[in-house]
């Protein structure tokens, strides 16, 4: 399983994903700053969780949720 994880706060973007490491069977594919740039990487790589904050530089988290549904429905999200 990998998950994305997008999130302007690199403190937090950073504990994520190593909270999200240490999770048996699930591989964190990438993380990212800003809105835009994840859901590109997302659009490519089809996770199967994406991990995304709500406020975002550029675009806002729930757009971003509104994109990867549309195009990926077998990709779960958490904000």
């Amino acid at each position: 399983m990998r998950a994305v994880i997008i999130e302007d706060e690199a403190v937090f973007r950073q504990m994520l994903a190593m909270a999200l490491g240490r999770v048996r069977g699930l591989q964190v594919a990438g993380s990212f700053g800003e809105g835009k740039a994840g859901l590109d990487f997302c659009l490519k790589t089809k996770p199967n969780l994406l991990v995304v904050d709500l406020y975002l530089p550029g675009m806002h988290g729930l757009d971003v949720i509104k994109a990867v549904r549309a195009q990926l429905p077998d990709t779960r999200s958490w904000s």
